[in-house]
């Protein structure tokens, strides 16, 4: 399984196995392997790190992709589906788009013969049909699907539908009988050569934007969701200083976010130091942006586990 982080891969894995053996609400850091017998079926299910939403590939943690190669060879001597989680609970944009498939390219293009969309959160279609909303979201939703073959599922993360999982299985068995089984090989990278010509003007911005992601991590590891047990208003302050490591005392720039489900949209920092790099200042409102999604998942999952909803 894989897919963005707080797409309900996690929550998935365990309606699957119909057991909770996924810790749900929490970021996944490294692989995870679970199974069980569903329905007659030796079900193995290996849950993967999660990208971010909105940072391109290049800002990942490092370990990211080594740890979905990990669980791609764990997977290279059986039948195997790729289950690329999508959350129905917000909107596939194009932007999602060039970052899902920025994330999937170091597997090659034959990875999408072994992908399934697996869209999560289905509570969140409401009266319409997957297809109906497959239709109004637009070109880059429907350039996925075709990418992966019109391979597609619903599955609502705080159901108990027994029907959803073996519909599911029936799809991944269909798509294992007429493919052979998924792996890596040397001649499956498909990263072109880089142009070292422009290697030392990026490298600077480059640099320091990798450190604000490392800060994002510490930080994210730091905020366990068991913190806002007790709070209804979900509110995290997130520190920069223009160049430095950011900390909890430090100066500079700090602004308190209440976080909002409309995470398509960018937040304005309200900082008078807004004129450093381009690249900079873009991974600032980035970086608001996964925190927005975050809490918006992490309020949900907290109104569902803890407030009987």
């Amino acid at each position: 399984m894989i897919g963005w982080v707080f797409s309900g891969k996690s929550a998935a894995g365990n309606r699957i196995l119909r057991a909770e053996v996924f810790q749900s609400g929490e970021r996944t850091l490294k692989i995870l392997k679970q199974s069980g017998e569903v329905e007659g079926r030796e079900v193995i299910i290996m849950d993967t790190p999660g990208w971010f939403k909105f940072f391109p590939a290049g800002f990942n943690p490092p370990d990211l992709k080594s740890e979905i190669l990990k669980a791609v060879s764990l997977c290279s001597y059986s039948p195997n589906v790729i289950l690329l989680a999508v959350p129905l609970d917000t909107s596939f944009t194009d932007e999602q788009r060039r970052v899902t498939e920025d994330n999937m390219r170091f597997l090659g293009q034959r990875v999408w013969r072994h992908v399934i969309v697996l869209f999560t959160f289905g509570d969140a279609l409401g009266n319409k049909t997957i297809e109906q909303h497959i239709e109004s979201e637009g070109q880059p939703l429907r350039w996925l699907i075709e990418k992966c073959g019109r391979r597609y599922h619903v599955l609502d993360n705080w159901s108990n539908a027994d029907n959803q999982v073996t519909e599911l299985l029936e799809k991944m068995e269909e798509m294992v009988a007429g493919n052979s089984s998924f792996y890596l090989s040397e001649t499956d990278d498909p990263q072109p050569e880089e142009d070292r010509s422009e290697e030392t003007n990026q490298n600077k911005d480059e640099d320091t934007a990798k450190e604000i992601t490392e800060q994002l991590m510490i930080e994210w590891d730091r905020r366990n969701w068991k913190e806002f047990k007790g709070s209804s208003s979900m509110i995290t302050r997130v520190t920069f200083s223009k160049g430095e490591q950011r900390s909890e005392g430090s100066e500079g720039e700090e602004e308190e976010i209440k976080h909002q489900h409309e995470d398509n949209q960018f937040l304005e920092l309200e900082s008078e130091d807004d004129a450093g790099s381009d690249t900079l200042n873009k991974m600032r409102r980035l970086l608001e942006r996964e925190w927005s999604r975050r809490e918006a998942v992490m309020e949900l999952f907290y109104k569902r586990v803890y407030g009987g909803e």
